[in-house]
């Protein structure tokens, strides 16, 4: 007799089902794609260092360096890999006669001599670059403006190529714009050509280390008495580089959680109005006898079957849906969490099991509730207070405004939830507007440098002289024709240089090799100061 009940109820009610259906699709697919999202996001960078092969420690150092020496007598030090690249200023590569838009240089590297796992865009790894092709990391194509298959034009010296762009690398090393490198994987054949275009000029090849080590703090020590280093940093400091990407991943991050909670808050609006408008059919079982037990069970089976149904297909929809969104996110990055396709599952079950606890509290009241008072929709049509504060002969509202008004005041419970969702909704809302706007604020420029209203790169000016000059005079003369050439463009200008150095300091005993920067032509006062005063 039950299954008849329930075969004849689900025949019935098609419209209120599928719409119950639809909404416990709409909720997994939210759930299980959300969840699996903020895995994801949370695991971020360093689920892609990990595939990546990104150990401890990483250091770039010019030509002349001692670094492999004190790796090899530093006992902190478990195992380090080691590649070598050759550098050069980024108009020696150009596309229809036009400079490539890419950081303050570029850097050939055979893939051949990877010791870093590098992807292509759809995060597959790069084992191979055929004679006459380039993998670019970074967003240089996109800047650009290239396309795969594109040709480009390498110009060093006397020597004059071509390359078809075969895609974009994801580097973990250079491919965030903070790092200001460029790296281009070429073949063996391509990077002896040249190499050979570029050995007889002083710095042009430099080398990079990923080191494996038990102590940090004893490696630094070690470095401080390192020579011809450009960068050294640990792991965590390379994940700071991609704290752009990482700011628009959390953007999905707080979209997926506030999917989530949508989802959650429209099962629950849904199955209250479904559940209720059953009350005049349990009201009709319970007087022919049917116990409350019984009625509890056939509804909750019914949930439990339409539950099945709309997580299995929500958990499948919810695949594509959750790698969409982290693709638009991860154009740089390779995210993902090694749970893969379970956390989809744990988000479908989530759901699952939320209907069914739904379905068992809001038939709860069955057990209280006469047949009468069930047929009547679970109320007594007794009541011993007034329904509520605000009075019609209080009210200077139209009429149906003040129905509508005085209904949201007289049951508040039924219009929560709506008032929730909304109130998320707008979160979200707000949540990108705000993060926009942040975005273009002047005032995230002060973490990063003064304002100002052009940032040029010196590699505009083609020397290699500009990162290892010691003269004062050589970077005045920088500024001076940038000054000019601005100014010959309808631009005038004051033009300002910042200049790092890296230094070995001691310090209680102990060496240290620190990064510093000083600014020629920079107003002291311009800078944001956390604590004491500008430097004199």
């Amino acid at each position: 007799m039950f299954l008849r009940i329930l075969k004849l109820d689900l025949k019935k009610k098609k419209g209120m089902n599928i719409l119950l259906l639809l909404f416990i699709i709409l909720a997994t697919i939210f759930s299980a794609s959300g969840l699996n999202n903020v895995a994801t996001v949370l695991n971020g960078t360093d689920y892609y260092f990990d595939k990546a092969g990104v150990d401890d420690y990483a250091i770039i150092a010019n030509t002349g360096n001692n670094v492999k020496e004190i790796l090899e007598s530093e006992s902190s030090v478990e195992s380090y890999k080691y590649e070598k690249n050759i550098i050069a200023m980024r108009n020696t590569i150009k596309h229809n006669g036009e400079q490539l838009k890419v950081g303050s240089n570029i850097s050939f590297q055979s893939i051949s001599n990877m010791k870093l796992k590098v992807f292509d865009k759809d995060d597959n790894e790069i084992t191979s670059v055929k004679k006459g092709e380039v993998y670019i990391s970074g967003r240089a194509i996109e800047k650009s403006n290239l396309s795969i298959g594109d040709i480009i034009t390498v110009e060093i010296g006397d020597i004059k190529f071509d390359l078809k762009i075969a895609g974009k690398s994801k580097d973990a090393l250079f491919g965030s714009d903070f790092m200001g490198i460029n790296r281009l994987l070429v073949n063996e054949e391509d990077y002896k050509t040249i190499y050979d275009a570029t050995f007889t000029e002083p710095d042009q090849d430099f080398e990079i280390y990923y080191v494996k080590t038990s102590n940090i703090d004893k490696l630094e020590e070690s470095l401080g008495n390192a020579t011809s280093i450009s960068f050294k940093g640990p792991r965590d400091t390379l994940k700071m580089c991609y704290v752009m990407d990482m700011i628009i991943a959390f953007v999905v991050l707080a979209l997926s959680i506030c999917l989530i909670a949508v989802a959650l808050l429209i099962l629950k609006f849904t199955m209250t109005f479904t559940i209720n408008s059953e009350y005049r059919e349990i009201g009709v079982m319970k007087a022919i006898g049917i116990n409350n037990k019984s009625i509890r069970n056939l509804y909750i089976i019914k949930y439990l079957c339409l539950g099945i149904v709309g997580s299995g297909i929500g958990f499948l929809a919810s695949i594509p849906l959750g790698n969409l969104l982290i693709k638009s996110t991860s154009d740089n990055m390779v995210l993902g969490n090694a749970n893969g396709i379970i956390i989809n599952i744990i988000g479908a079950l989530l759901i699952l099991f939320v209907t069914i606890l739904f379905a068992y509290i809001y038939t709860g009241k069955v057990k209280k509730a006469s047949p009468v008072d069930a047929i009547r929709n679970g109320q007594t049509g007794e009541r011993y207070k007034a329904k509520t504060i605000y009075k019609l002969k209080n009210s200077h509202l139209r009429l149906n405004f003040y129905m509508a008004l005085n209904d949201m005041l007289s049951a508040p419970k039924k219009f929560i939830t709506i008032i929730i969702s909304l109130f998320v909704c707008m979160l979200l809302v707000l949540g990108i507007v705000i993060t926009t706007d942040t975005m273009k604020s002047k005032n995230l420029i002060s973490t990063f440098s003064t304002e100002s209203d052009v940032y040029m790169i010196p590699g505009d000016f083609n020397s290699i002289d500009v990162y290892s000059a010691s003269s004062k005079e050589y970077y005045e003369e920088i500024l001076s024709r940038y000054e000019n050439l601005l100014k010959e463009n309808g631009m005038p200008c004051i033009a300002r240089i910042e200049l790092q150095f890296n230094k070995n300091i001691i310090y209680d005993g102990k060496s240290y090799n620190i990064r510093t920067l000083q600014g020629l032509n920079t107003i002291e006062s311009k800078y944001t100061y956390f604590e004491g005063i500008a430097p004199v």
